[in-house]
């Protein structure tokens, strides 16, 4: 069977009357804004670029469908109410999007249009980010961390095994008052003879040793023949003269030789003897120095220099002696440094005044350098949560600056106006995040200026990355300036009078009408002339159909019969009369209810 819009071009067809086409009706259409003001065409909207929108729409009681519109780049309103037209297909054909006193509108086919957010909204949180590459939890941040206090001396070039210029502790010795002797010279004493000397070491008494001679009597001989002989000294040439010298050091090391009683004399046999010099005893060298440790007072060391007098061994006697700094060498110079780090650390180095004054006979001292205190570095930031305005903090670093210890402490100030935000390492990068989600939800960094800006002090940091605002996935939300939705305004239309709508001919062919929904019940109601034959109504969602069966029970044969028509039926679009073999005039369709835009049947 044929199918044809409004008028049949059969050839053959019963006489009919002139036709009388259906008048427009007067209107208004429905529409809904999103509270929006001021607007314009060219205006951004605030949508992201490369992202999917979602929103709702129910237009004339269809039934809510789900819609989106996906951006290719940031948008304007121009560019986002085409998006949105092209999505008005099928129910929601002829639905137009457009701006309207500055506003948003949606605007229906029909008397109402209800657009909403949907029905779940994804929403994500504003943050920014230091453009930082490839950093880990354990990374240095290049932040510096907390210093030990330290006083030098002024002291330079120096290494640990230079003479520190103290004296060493000395030996006491005796000499037998001689001249000029040396190694190979003969003694005086004769060969394969023995002979007797006495010997007090350290004053633990008078022992007398005796030697045998050999046939070689020179001193070189003679004296490993006394060495072999004695315990606790030495016997040894000293500028040319025979010496005896302690084993020992200090005050207590002490030489008084004196002559062999037992048999023949050693020393008065020596050629040139006449008598021993006087002893000398041995000296024990301590020097006093002072040190203020971390400010708690000025405390009196000493040390006992032995027989080394380098830097080395000075350095670990005075570090044997004191508690909570430490002595060494840096760049040269001896410094004394706190074993406290931070702000409170300190040293305060003193002349000793017990005895002798250790820094002032170190070789090169003339005054002590100024004291350098320990520090806690404070570091300072700036973050603006979600608009509210910059707020300033700062992080006191302490004894290690890796980025899992920094995160820590800049999340711990997070208080007050910034609570909730979170410092983390995203993707190698250092990240503030929003506590917030949605379009208000943002972050913007700033660098501290009440003191070392921590931003600038990272390693590797250049400059701030873009900033990312939140974001939702509902279109009308994203919508800069956006706060609710107006509420919707329905529409009308007047009441139709009959109207002959088309002359259906008795050659079995169709006609199809379209009209616009209606949910009231209406009455499809037959010519003014009685006819033959069997009418069917049918509906269907296009020109074309398919075709749904509405009626066909009624057989219109007596004037003014009348088919009805159920409620809502005709929300799918198109209405279609088929017509078998009649009699009679022209049929006429009547619409008795209301009419919605004039261009149809309801």
């Amino acid at each position: 069977m044929a199918t044809r819009m409004f008028r049949s071009t059969a050839t053959t067809r019963p006489p009919i009357r002139p036709v009388k086409f259906i008048a427009p009706v007067t209107s208004v259409l429905g529409y809904q804004e999103c509270g929006l003001a001021g607007k314009a065409g060219g205006d951004p909207t605030g949508l992201q670029a490369a992202t999917t929108y979602n929103f709702r729409i129910n237009h004339n009681s269809y039934g809510t469908v789900d819609k989106s519109i996906t951006t290719a780049a940031a948008l304007t309103y121009t560019d986002v109410i085409a998006l949105l037209n092209a999505e008005m297909t099928a129910e929601l054909a002829g639905v137009v999007w457009a701006i309207s006193g500055g506003d948003l509108r949606c605007t229906a086919r029909g008397p109402n249009v209800a657009i909403y957010e949907p029905t779940t909204i994804t929403e994500t949180a504003g943050y920014q980010e230091n453009g930082l590459v490839g950093k880990v939890g354990g990374d240095a941040t290049g932040l510096g961390v907390k210093t030990a206090g330290y006083q030098e001396n002024g002291l330079v070039g120096k290494a640990g095994g230079d003479a520190t210029g103290l004296a060493a502790w000395t030996q006491g010795y005796q000499e037998c008052g001689l001249a000029g002797k040396a190694g190979g010279d003969p003694t005086g004493l004769a060969g394969v003879t023995q002979y007797y000397f006495k010997v007090n070491v350290d004053g633990a008494g008078v022992v007398e040793y005796n030697i045998t001679t050999a046939a070689d009597v020179t001193f070189t001989a003679v004296i490993a023949l006394m060495n072999a002989a004695v315990a606790g000294a030495v016997f040894g040439l000293s500028g040319g003269d025979l010496r005896c010298t302690s084993s020992t050091y200090g005050t207590g090391s002490s030489i008084a030789l004196s002559a062999g009683t037992t048999g023949a004399d050693l020393f008065g046999t020596l050629t040139g003897f006449v008598a021993f010099d006087a002893a000398v005893a041995g000296v024990t060298s301590e020097y006093f120095f002072k040190v203020n440790i971390d400010g708690a007072g000025l405390t009196e060391y000493s040390i006992l220099v032995e027989a080394d007098d380098t830097f080395t061994a000075v350095m670990a006697l005075m570090n044997a002696e004191i508690t909570g700094a430490t002595f060494a060498l840096s760049g040269g110079d001896l410094r004394c440094t706190s074993a406290l780090t931070g702000a409170t650390s300190s040293i305060a180095l003193d002349a000793g005044t017990g005895g002798t004054d250790l820094f002032a006979t170190l070789t090169g001292w003339a005054a002590f350098d100024v004291a350098v205190a320990g520090t806690t570095p404070e570091y300072f930031f700036k973050v603006n949560l979600d608009g509210a305005g910059l707020v300033e903090k700062s992080i006191l670093v302490t004894d290690t600056d890796t980025f899992t210890v920094v995160l820590g402490l800049m999340n711990a100030q997070m208080t007050g106006g910034l609570a909730g935000v979170v410092w983390s390492l995203t993707g190698g990068d250092l990240r503030c995040t929003s506590p917030t989600t949605g379009v208000t939800s943002s972050i913007a960094l700033d660098a501290g200026t009440s003191g070392t800006d921590l931003f600038v002090t990272l390693t590797g940091w250049a400059a701030f990355d873009t900033a990312v605002p939140g974001y939702t996935d509902s279109l009308f939300a994203q919508l800069t300036g956006f706060t609710a939705l107006d509420a919707a305004v329905a529409g009308s239309c007047a009441p139709e009078d009959p109207y002959d709508l088309s002359l259906i001919p008795s050659s079995g062919e169709t006609f199809v009408y379209p009209f616009n929904e209606a949910s009231d019940a209406g009455v499809f109601v037959w010519g003014d002339t009685n006819v033959t034959g069997t009418v069917t109504l049918y509906v269907g969602p296009s020109p074309t159909g398919p075709w749904a069966a509405v009626d066909t029970s009624v057989d219109p044969t007596t004037a003014g019969d009348a088919m009805p028509v159920p409620a809502g039926f005709l929300s799918t679009g198109y209405m279609k009369v088929g017509v078998g073999a009649y009699t009679g005039g022209p049929l006429r369709a009547v619409a008795t209810a209301t009419r919605k835009n004039g261009n149809a049947i309801l």
